[in-house]
């Protein structure tokens, strides 16, 4: 008589079927996870927008109102604002002087730097920053937009007012748009990521030939042809181009002549790299946003006020 086989039970799973399970569950995982990064970056996105929206709306507002204050000025006022210019070379008056003049009430209304803000009553400048940490613009922004005292800013305290505007003070921002991330005592106005922005008053050195399409990840709509190459405060355009060719300090002081510009508050995206120089660097001219990203990797996750509406892709 023969002896039946046993069946041999089987007890748990194989080895291979346990590294299946697990490779499963770590794709759901990544899956999930990757999911959720992208809902925190598009979140992150949308709110570093609303912030340069807002931003941008009172920049806005400031801008008119100077211009509408300095159109109302009387010629005599105007002298005593700082026109006529001169060069200083030749001592000749420019036949835009006004425009010139115009300019230089734009960058002491819209300072970028606290070497252009005067301690009152003096000649001294405000302290900045000792070191390039991408701050400092966006400390300027900040009390230029609040009009709250700048710390340590001598006696008495400073306060930057746009001519012919009221300023709204803080409670238009919420703490999570403003920070004082140097530790200086000093806030500034900063993105989801909790970096500061950037501010440039004059971005003439991204809008060039060689630098427009980094120039359309940063600016949407940006004009074509003549226009691109038109200084958008000159009245006098074509008539002055040969004027400014001929103004020697005219993109020290101001900005490079016959590039159309408006002003730009840049993010550095989720990568936090910037891919421009900063607004207080001067050796590379990079308080006029210069690129310093020749392959604009680092521009493309950009996010500015100029380019609201596509997030800087």
């Amino acid at each position: 008589m023969r002896t039946p086989r046993h069946r041999q039970v089987r007890h748990g799973f194989t080895m291979i079927e346990l590294l299946v399970v697990v490779a499963i569950i770590g794709l759901l995982a990544s899956v999930l996870l990757m999911a959720v990064r992208g809902q925190i970056t598009s979140a992150r996105k949308a709110a570093t927008l609303t912030t340069l929206t807002k931003i941008n709306l009172e920049l806005d507002n400031r801008y008119k109102a100077l211009r509408s204050y300095w159109d109302n000025l009387r010629p005599i006022d105007r002298q005593a604002q700082g026109y006529p210019f001169r060069d200083p070379a030749t001592g000749r008056l420019p036949i835009c002087a006004e425009t010139l003049a115009w300019k230089e009430l734009c960058r002491i209304n819209f300072p970028q730097r606290f070497s252009e803000i005067y301690q009152s009553g003096t000649t001294t400048p405000v302290t900045g920053d000792a070191v390039e940490n991408g701050t400092e613009s966006a400390e300027v922004l900040y009390y230029l937009i609040t009009g709250e005292e700048i710390p340590n800013s001598g006696t008495p305290a400073v306060r930057l007012q746009t001519q012919g505007f009221k300023d709204i003070g803080s409670d238009a921002y919420s703490t999570l748009e403003h920070a004082d991330t140097d530790g200086d005592g000093r806030r500034e106005f900063v993105d989801s990521w909790g970096k500061p922005l950037r501010f440039y008053r004059w971005p003439t050195r991204l809008i060039q030939p060689a630098t427009l399409g980094f120039a359309k990840m940063l600016i949407r709509g940006l004009p074509s042809g003549e226009d691109l190459g038109r200084d958008p405060d000159d009245p006098l355009f074509p008539r002055s181009k040969d004027e400014w060719s001929g103004y020697d300090t005219f993109e020290e002081k101001w900005h490079t002549a016959n590039v159309w510009h408006s002003r730009l508050v840049v993010s550095a995206g989720e990568d936090g790299i910037l891919g421009l120089y900063e607004p207080t660097n001067t050796a590379n001219c990079g308080y006029l946003a210069a690129v310093n990203d020749s392959t604009g990797t680092y521009l493309r996750d950009n996010l500015t006020n100029l380019n609201i509406t596509v997030g800087g892709n």
